[in-house]
């Protein structure tokens, strides 16, 4: 059997391909094993190579499925990729009616029932953890046998008992990255390790997270608790990464690394005693009641140079209403300890939340100046299906958008105020620290990279500000693009 995998795309701006889709390349991987055939059509990596061209890639997609012929089309979507996921069920059935369709991630779990009435052409619909009903469904077992599948009977949709995770996450084989263009999301980034530019790639060792932030809606696939690669599985992985695609850095794109503080030394001290550390850096996501300076210390030695921390407000009232379990003064703890020890680091920072007022937006600004990041992720609330502030609107009219609309409701386009400001204030806010903000991580981006890479990095800043300078003088030119 052969089976086409689909990363669909969006019309939001890209970060440079950083991340490889490996959500599809874990379920290529399920197929390989079984014996069958697989490839991957990366409809995002297509619509950036085309120059935005999406009826070229539709076409480019058409004449490969209809080239390869697939028993199976298999996509893999979050929110904001359910309208371009759609697009391509209803390409994939027009090309052959014959195959099978199959949906998947996120937004599919939240809502099965609903992607498929949206979506008639979408045959299955996978819930929770993909692997095994994928395994599942490749081998040919019945719809109606499968845990954690939902299908169509007749013209009814039916949703089978959910199935339980996968408890050793070592049966889970490697993402067939072979199968991703792997020279493109290798290519030297400033996003993939935020502010630091240099090659690498993402890689998971857990899955799972202890934690339930209303804003977030992640832990609905693989559950609140955490699961975890063995240490030996890791190390396995990433000498196989730089082996083959020699790169210079690493980012463990865990919800958080250190929830199991000894696993996490271990794994840093494995790094040391193997020469990775000396070969590649890192980053990593940390919980600011779960860092130390052990513990840092050891992520410093083991070839770690940025540590991410959700932070996400400055404001205590605005930390409980996201339930983050943590404090302002955590907080600010962690961030002048990790500067203390030689560590950059990330403030990711949520602006926007349901009775936020100006007061608190502006403790958040305060906070930012105070910690001063290397590098600030400042977002506008958005409303995830799956969340608890998602389902506490859902009753709040004008607040969601039509589900024929996903991308469009999940744009950061400051089109929905949820705040206790009215629209003008609060729009002002955020563009004018938003502006702020992103002067002082250009700014820090040049030092740092500078001391790193002198020509490089003069050579990338010089082409920037020589293409800003164009788009400038081409605008003017054309009064009516004022």
């Amino acid at each position: 059997m052969k089976v086409c995998l689909i990363n669909p795309t969006s019309t939001r701006k890209n970060w440079g391909h950083s991340f490889p889709p490996l959500g599809v390349a874990y379920l290529a991987a399920v197929a390989l094993d079984l014996g069958h055939e697989a490839f991957i059509i990366d409809r995002d990596l297509l619509l950036d190579e085309n120059g935005g061209n999406l009826s070229k890639v539709d076409r480019l997609m058409e004449e490969l499925i209809r080239r390869e012929k697939p028993a199976i089309v298999v996509l893999s979507v979050t929110t904001p990729l359910i309208p371009d996921a759609y697009k391509c069920a209803v390409l994939a059935k027009t090309i052959d009616p014959r195959i099978k369709t199959v949906i998947g991630g996120v937004h599919a779990t939240v809502l099965p029932e609903q992607t498929m009435a949206e979506c008639p052409a979408i045959d299955l619909l996978v819930v929770g953890e993909g692997e095994a009903v994928f395994a599942d469904i490749i081998s040919g077992r019945e719809s109606g046998e499968i845990l954690g599948l939902a299908y169509r009977a007749d013209e009814e949709i039916v949703i089978n008992p959910s199935r339980p995770v996968i408890v050793d996450l070592d049966t889970i084989k490697m993402p067939a990255r072979h199968l991703l263009r792997m020279d493109e999301y290798t290519k030297k980034s400033k996003y993939l390790i935020r502010g630091v530019s240099l090659r690498g790639t993402s890689i998971f060792t857990s899955r799972g997270c202890p934690y339930a932030c209303s804003f977030c809606a992640g832990p609905l696939v693989f559950g609140r608790g955490v699961r975890f690669h063995s240490v030996d599985r890791v190390i396995a992985e990433i000498e196989q990464i730089v082996e083959r695609y020699k790169v210079e850095g690493i980012y463990f794109a865990d919800d958080m690394f250190s929830a199991k503080r000894d696993r996490a030394l271990e794994i840093c001290e494995r790094l040391i005693s193997s020469g990775l550390s000396k070969k590649i850096v890192f980053a990593v996501q940390l919980k600011v009641n779960a860092v130390d300076e052990v513990l840092l210390k050891k992520l410093k030695q083991a070839g770690c140079i940025q540590v991410e921390y959700g932070f996400e407000s400055g404001s205590q009232r605005i930390l409980e209403l996201m339930n983050k379990r943590s404090t302002v003064e955590q907080n600010v703890r962690a961030a002048e300890l990790t500067r203390s020890l030689g560590l950059r680091f990330l403030a990711n920072i949520i602006t926007g939340m349901p009775g936020e007022t100006k007061e608190d937006f502006m403790a958040t600004i305060d906070f930012i100046k105070r910690i001063k990041p290397d590098v600030t992720g400042f977002y506008k609330l958005i409303l995830l299906p799956g969340s608890q502030l998602y389902e506490r609107q859902q009753t709040s009219s004008g607040h969601i958008v039509s589900p024929q609309r996903w991308e469009q409701a999940l744009q950061d386009d400051l089109s929905v105020n949820l705040t206790a400001m009215k629209d003008e204030e609060y729009f002002a806010l955020f563009k004018h620290y938003g502006r702020f903000i992103s002067l002082n991580n250009a700014r820090n981006y040049f030092v740092y990279n500078l001391k790193r890479e002198p020509l490089g990095t003069l050579l990338e800043t010089s082409g920037l500000v020589f293409n800003k300078l164009v788009r400038t003088l081409t605008k003017k030119g054309h009064p009516d693009e004022e």
